[in-house]
């Protein structure tokens, strides 16, 4: 039986005082999903898919048995061997921009990628992020141009060169529409040492801790209902100037995965993911 919302909260917040790296005050249970259905005044959803020669075929954004699924199946182009196509099914939070902590549960109970021998240079991805837009460095010119958004997140990844990893990261927007990312200065990603496989539950945390112009990251084993095990941490640092609102203030769930481009043959990349136990603390 799911606990009640106050006694998972209190639950948490016993695991969260123990690991005060992670977070000073309690965390807010936002959505358990216990509804069986997408709490609209909670949640909202967006996606990205491909075209014709780049297909996203299935896609779920639904509740299932009181988890949250997020499934997609990405296809990369067979006009080229550069690159690869991206595909995103999301599920976002409303003016989440206020929050500095969020954390869910993530279950991924399948994942594959495909490699390219005509492509060898290009890494192939399929990831579960928790993930948000926390600061824009200055070098927005305008509400249109998300150049110098930071983006930080944690993912479970299923990559054709590292494997099944945990990974925290920041990247930061390259261009208007930030369909480019690049490296942050004096950061970038670091893979925990917990790694995972289907069917294991992890609660995944991102903290912006700006007062020391860094994020904090953490991986915890779970059930459905409760976290047990050792807590991996993470910090990553960055220099950028944080005193700007990102152009885009997003906090979400995501299934993001990038498939190879492939004269050789079309190749896909696949993940499906559960999320449970959304936490906050604005």
């Amino acid at each position: 039986m799911r606990p009640s919302n106050l006694a998972f909260s209190v639950l948490i917040s016993l695991f969260t005082l123990g690991h005060p790296s992670v977070s000073s005050a309690q965390l807010t249970l936002y959505d358990d999903f216990g509804g069986g259905i997408i709490d609209p005044e909670r949640w909202f959803g967006t996606g990205q898919d491909g075209g014709v020669a780049n297909p996203t075929t299935e896609v779920v954004r639904a509740i299932k048995s009181g988890r949250l699924q997020l499934r997609l199946n990405q296809y990369g182009s067979e006009n080229s061997d550069s690159g690869t196509s991206t595909g995103q099914v999301r599920l976002n939070i409303p003016n989440g921009g206020s929050i500095t902590t969020l954390q869910a549960i993530v279950t991924v109970t399948s994942a594959d990628v495909g490699a390219c021998a005509t492509n060898p240079s290009t890494t192939v991805r399929a990831r579960a992020q928790v993930d948000g837009g926390f600061f824009n460095d200055g070098s927005s010119t305008g509400p249109a141009d998300r150049t110098g958004d930071i983006i930080a997140g944690i993912q479970k990844m299923s990559d054709t060169a590292l494997g099944n990893v945990i990974q925290a990261f920041i990247v930061r927007c390259t261009n208007a529409s930030c369909s480019a990312t690049g490296a942050v200065a004096g950061s970038g990603s670091q893979v925990f040492t917990t790694a995972w496989a289907p069917n294991q539950s992890h609660a995944l945390t991102v903290q912006w801790d700006a007062a020391n112009h860094q994020f904090i990251y953490s991986v915890r084993h779970a059930l459905r209902t409760f976290l047990f095990g050792k807590t991996e941490t993470i910090t990553l640092p960055y220099v950028e100037s944080d005193a700007h609102a990102p152009v885009v203030p997003f906090r979400q769930l995501v299934v993001n995965n990038s498939a190879a481009n492939c004269t050789g043959g079309q190749q896909h990349a696949f993940m499906d993911a559960f999320f449970d136990q959304v936490m906050i603390k604005p």
